[in-house]
């Protein structure tokens, strides 16, 4: 029983956007109300990580999926995702 390395790029893809989207909505909230009602709104649900540290995230795998999807490419020979 082989893992196909397509799959499990693709797989990792998926979850590195979605984690990507559910900033991207986190930033369209904190674009609306402000940086300090997004701080308090983290600390009400009380969220593991702070507001920097979400950040550092959101950059972190916006980069994690470029090279993904560069990898992707050079091995299925595909355009790519993005």
């Amino acid at each position: 029983m082989t893992i196909n390395v397509e799959i499990v790029l693709m797989v990792a893809i998926v979850v590195v956007f979605t984690v990507l989207l559910v900033v991207g909505v986190f930033a369209l909230l904190e674009q609306f109300f402000g940086t300090k009602s997004a701080k308090k709104f983290l600390k009400d649900i009380k969220f593991p990580l702070s507001y920097n540290q979400l950040l550092v995230v959101a950059f972190v795998c916006i980069g994690v999926l470029f090279v993904l999807n560069l990898i992707y490419t050079k091995i299925t020979g595909n355009t790519g995702i993005l």
